[in-house]
């Protein structure tokens, strides 16, 4: 696993809010005019002008309605009174006040959206705190919130924000693509899937948070991740923290096959010198033997280990590259260097076809793979 890191990654998230929080104030607002008019006396013309579209605005204020008194179209508003609705929205309407009332406040909207992963949890029990309300009614309130914080609101932004994070890799695996491609005319091509860290199902009101979306692929998102629970107790984020050099890939040897490339010569793990009790062990490993429907641990839920034994292949091609620059070779390819005005990370590059530097390692898939193993077979080249 590769940590995401940019030089402008604050940036890129205080652009996202400014963007989002249109988007949820709007919705915000015309909550709140619904409840003007159902208690207070407000006027349902305005419902009818307030300027957000006729699905939206209809999907909002149907929440609030009895089955048989949902509205049909923008010609309808007058259904919108207190007999109408739930018997619930009375009892909880203090509550529901409570919402609007919180999520129209900029620094909590900007709080919700921008939590860091170690805050994230925090911000959330706040906001459930300030409503004030037993799980029963929570519950019931949910599903308006989720008209607020909805995450379709998040597909309008989500190419600019894989195209200026500029990731090429999952930063789950490194091992699948996730470019992001819009063509000359501003069409939207393709994009990476984004992972809810903390689950949607389980943390709704973490559906937007910018720290909480994942750029990832479709096999770690949905394939394999699912709706499996992550902590950060118990997985590594993204966003705080990767493999690095604690974790790397190693290869056993096994000589199955004279051609020295074959991939039955290789079997592929990931291994630490990492103490047992090292939190960051706990992370990836989850423990020494676990079990084999285990998921705690980023190596046991995304299946590390047997996913990347089908990539033996490129291991036996790294390995004969590797063999093919001897101690003295690699030594006189250093010296040469200068005088065809390259360097070692471009040579590198060319010659085994990755990237050199742990930086750029999310530009390519296997990078991180790639190095580890070479520099266990060439340290000497790579020193």
């Amino acid at each position: 696993m590769i940590k995401i890191v940019h030089s402008n990654l604050d940036n890129i998230a205080e652009k996202y809010f400014k963007n989002i929080k249109i988007k949820c104030n709007e919705r915000t607002e015309y909550l709140k005019k619904n409840l003007e008019v159902i208690f207070n006396g407000g006027f349902h013309e305005e419902l009818k002008k307030y300027p957000l579209n006729g699905h939206s605005k209809k999907s909002v204020s149907n929440l609030l309605l009895l089955p048989d008194n949902k509205l049909q179209d923008q010609d309808n508003y007058n259904k919108l009174v207190l007999a109408n609705c739930h018997a619930w929205i009375a009892t909880y309407r203090v509550a529901l006040e409570r919402v609007t009332n919180y999520l129209t406040n900029e620094d909590n909207l900007k709080a919700l959206i921008l939590c860091s992963p170690e805050n994230a949890i925090d911000t959330e029990n706040g906001f459930k705190n300030y409503i004030n309300v037993d799980d029963a009614g929570y519950k019931l309130i949910l599903p308006i919130i989720n008209k607020i914080i909805d995450y379709s609101l998040f597909d309008n932004f989500a190419y600019d924000i894989s195209s200026e994070l500029g990731y090429n890799t999952c930063p789950y695996c490194n091992r699948i693509y996730i470019h992001t491609v819009i063509d000359k005319n501003k069409k939207e091509i393709i994009r990476p899937t984004f992972d809810h860290f903390f689950s949607q199902t389980d943390h709704p009101l973490l559906a937007l948070s910018f720290y909480n979306l994942v750029p990832s692929c479709y096999y770690c998102n949905s394939n394999l991740k699912g709706k499996k629970e992550m902590t950060l107790n118990t997985h590594l984020h993204p966003y705080l923290e990767g493999f690095e050099n604690d974790i790397r890939f190693h290869i056993q040897i096994q000589d199955i096959n004279p051609d020295k490339s074959h991939p039955d010569n290789y079997h592929l793990f990931l291994k630490t010198e990492l103490d047992d009790s090292h939190p960051k062990f706990h992370k990836t490993f989850f423990q020494r033997y676990s079990k084999p429907k285990e998921y705690k641990g980023n190596i046991n839920l995304f299946k590390l280990n047997e996913i990347y034994n089908a990539h033996k292949d490129t291991v036996g091609e790294l390995i004969v590259k590797c063999d093919s620059l001897s101690m003295g070779y690699a030594d006189s390819l250093t010296g040469f260097f200068p005088l065809l005005k390259t360097n070692k990370a471009e040579f590198y590059r060319f010659y085994f076809g990755n990237y050199f530097n742990e930086k750029d390692f999310h530009k390519r898939p296997l990078a991180k793979m790639s190095k580890d193993i070479i520099s266990k077979t060439l340290p000497y080249f790579l020193d």
